[in-house]
Order: C-alpha cells, then sequence, then structure tokens
C-alpha cells in the first residue's frame, strides 16, 4: 500500500503536471470526468457556453475548479491575441501609432452621446440593437465599408482582415473614404493618375477605421491594381465624380466569444449614379430598411455580410475599429 507521504508527494508531482498542460482530471466518489484544454478561439469563432456547478467548501489541496481554469485558458488566449497583434508586422499594416484627424475630413462615425447609462455601466456591456443610438452608431461605422464599395470586387464573397489586406484593399478603402468625405485631391496630369493624395492622410483614415497603418505604400507599385506611390503621395485614376454606394443595417449583434463583436449587415450596394445616394445630413444613418428602401427607390438591400469589431466606450459614445469582414452583394 502507498504511504500517506507517497500519497501527499504524488499529489503534488500530479497538480504540477497538469496545472503546466492545462489538462485537468476531475474525480469523485461517483467517477473521473477529464477537461482537454480546448485551442485558442479564432477571431471567427462562435461563441461557446459553459455550464458550472459550484458548492460546498473549498479545498486548499484540490485542484482549481472548472471555473477557475476557465478562467485561466480566458487570459492564455487574451495574450495570445495581444502578443498576436502587438508583434504582427505584414507588408498591409503595423499598430497605429497616436495621429490627429486632418481638418478637411469628416469622418463617418457617430458622435452622439447615449444618455442612457454611463461609462461604467456601458464599459461592461457592449452595442445593443434595442437601442436606437446603439443601432445608429453601428449603421455608421458599417456604412464606411459600404459607402466605400468594399466588396465590389469580388461578388461571390469577399472578405477583409486587417491583418492580412493588402496594401491596395487599404488604398482603395482609405481613398474613396476620403473623397467621399469631402477630402481634398490634388488634381494634374501624372504618369501614375490624375489626382493624388499624401499617403500620410491616407494612413489617418485606415487608422481610424481599423487601427492598422500601411508601412510600406511603395508596395503598391509591385501588385496589380489601381493605385500608386511615390515620394510621399498614393496616385490614381478618378473620372465621373464622386461615386458612392449606400449605407448599411446592423441586423444582429452579439459577442464574438474573444473580446470583439460580430455585427451582421444588410448594404446598399447600388450605384449613387442610379439612387442620387449622398451622404447629406446623415439621417439615413437612423432609417429602418423600408425607409431606405423608398428613400433609395430600391426594392431592398442588395449585399448582406458579417463583421468583426473591436468596441469600447470612451468619452460618452462607442468607438469601433474593423477586424474582419466578409461580404456578399448580389
Amino acid at each position: 500500500m502507498m504511504t500517506d507521504t507517497c500519497k501527499v508527494l504524488a499529489a503534488k508531482a500530479a497538480k504540477v503536471l497538469l496545472a503546466s498542460s492545462l489538462c485537468l482530471s476531475f474525480c469523485g466518489l461517483a467517477g473521473c470526468a477529464t477537461a482537454e484544454s480546448p485551442e485558442p478561439t479564432s477571431q471567427e469563432a462562435v461563441e461557446e457556453e459553459t455550464d458550472v456547478v459550484a458548492g460546498g467548501d473549498v479545498d486548499e489541496d484540490a485542484p482549481p475548479s472548472t471555473d477557475e481554469l476557465e478562467k485561466l485558458l480566458d487570459a492564455e488566449r487574451l495574450e495570445e491575441v495581444d502578443s498576436a497583434e502587438s508583434a504582427s508586422t505584414d507588408e498591409a499594416g503595423a499598430p497605429a501609432e497616436e495621429w490627429e484627424l486632418p481638418d478637411e475630413i469628416v469622418f463617418d462615425q457617430d458622435d452622439s452621446s447615449d444618455a442612457e447609462g454611463d461609462d461604467v455601466s456601458k464599459a461592461r456591456t457592449m452595442p445593443n440593437l434595442n437601442n436606437a443610438s446603439d443601432q445608429r452608431a453601428l449603421n455608421v461605422f458599417l456604412s464606411n465599408f459600404t459607402e466605400a464599395g468594399m466588396g465590389l470586387s469580388n461578388r461571390n464573397g469577399y472578405v477583409f482582415n486587417r491583418y492580412r489586406a493588402s496594401a491596395q484593399e487599404y488604398a482603395h478603402l482609405a481613398f474613396w473614404h476620403y473623397y467621399q468625405n469631402g477630402g481634398r485631391l490634388e488634381e494634374g496630369s501624372w504618369r501614375l493618375g490624375n489626382v493624388r493624395v499624401k499617403a500620410s492622410k491616407l494612413d489617418a483614415v485606415t487608422d481610424y477605421l481599423t487601427g492598422r497603418v500601411v508601412t510600406n505604400w511603395a508596395s503598391l507599385n509591385n501588385t496589380e491594381g489601381w493605385y500608386r506611390y511615390k515620394d510621399g503621395y498614393v496616385y490614381t485614376e478618378v473620372t465621373g465624380g464622386r461615386w458612392m454606394c449606400g449605407p448599411a443595417v446592423a441586423v444582429y449583434a452579439r459577442s464574438n466569444g474573444d473580446g470583439y463583436l460580430r455585427v451582421g449587415f444588410d448594404g446598399y450596394y447600388q450605384d449613387s449614379a442610379q439612387t442620387g445616394y449622398s451622404v447629406g445630413d446623415g439621417s439615413q444613418y437612423s432609417m429602418s430598411e423600408s425607409q431606405l428602401n423608398r428613400l433609395l427607390g430600391v426594392s431592398g438591400p442588395n449585399g448582406y455580410g458579417t463583421a468583426i469589431i473591436d468596441y469600447w466606450w470612451a468619452d460618452g459614445k462607442w468607438n469601433f475599429r474593423l477586424v474582419s469582414l466578409v461580404v456578399f452583394i448580389s
């Protein structure tokens, strides 16, 4: 038979091995059940629910409870996500530095404060589509991407990921957002295009919308696309005025299970040349789809998608940054 001392040493050794691997066996009078450490949750993963049974006195020599194990795993996943984001240095982007908005551009992100709830309560929750202010804030943010026509390049399914997007994709998003919202372009007859804008101004847009900036704009010259770079400027060809697509309407919002928000949306990708759409006074961002149908003279949205969004409550409003987006257009 095993002595008491051996039992104690064996138990301690087992606890060290189990804790180091984050794989614990819970044993009782009725038998044993093993919980294996799950893989780190991806940004695209669906949130999983875990039932936890609590009760009884705390045994200091007992292995961690299921609840404690889940907290350890959650902390580990957050560390991995933080490390991945801080270490990511792909050619498309890099963690953004502090910056100030240029004076000549107005960003489509809602600045209205929500009278319901204070900063403390909002910091512990997420946007709620049953709240008109939250609905509008998400509509405004998502419209930044539909109005710029993100997805028109591949109607069978377009995917944008802020860590893997190319410089051409960032250039398209930033240029059209800047142009459609009143940003001033320099016009001329250059070999690389008939309009140009400083790359630093486009960085301000991508930083504001995604939290990323392009680290090597010169890579535009080595890839297929409409945008080129030279001496601090991004060039392209523009004809036909300030073309733009229509707004987006958030249809659901829930936790993505990794600290981000998952939002489903419908998008009006009809050309403004047919609908006469313009940003105007911004009232469209508070409209229902039936109201937008009448405003635009269409039967309904012709696109739909899902966005993964980083979000936080600060300065009396929701703040958003796009992590990834997938959209289909009919």
